[in-house]
């Protein structure tokens, strides 16, 4: 019984890699933004992109994020994937921030609550 090799490894980060990610997914808690003009409504999980840890790069290529694309594909490179992992923690937080930089606003007051506990958004002084 030896060692595990660098191909052991990543053996067992494409098995095990999507079984944590769903589970991570199931998990989580969800914002509701919606668009107060158009009415699009997006559901993003607040703290954690499976779907950045799994793939990568193309993630934030097809939502047109080319900054972020540019990232995974660097960090990506160099750690031979396991960077998508980290990343990953911080891919939705960003995502949530740019909506509302586009004029999201919060569906429901669960919503709201998760932002303002994260620190995404500020609470109403009334």
């Amino acid at each position: 019984m030896g060692t595990l090799s660098i191909g052991h490894i990543l053996v067992l980060s494409v098995i095990f890699l999507p079984i944590l990610a769903i589970i991570l997914h199931l998990r989580q808690p969800k914002v509701v933004l919606q668009h107060p003009d158009s009415h699009k409504v997006k559901v993003i999980p607040l703290v954690y992109s499976w779907s950045g840890s799994v793939f990568g790069p193309i993630v934030p290529l097809l939502r047109g994020d080319i900054a972020w694309f540019f990232i995974y594909l660097i960090i990506g490179g160099i750690t031979y994937g396991l960077g998508n992992i980290v990343l990953s923690f911080f891919y939705n937080k960003k995502s949530i921030s740019a909506l509302i930089a586009d004029g999201y606003i919060p569906l429901d007051d669960s919503s709201k609550q998760l932002l303002i506990s994260k620190n995404i958004i500020v609470a109403e002084q009334e």
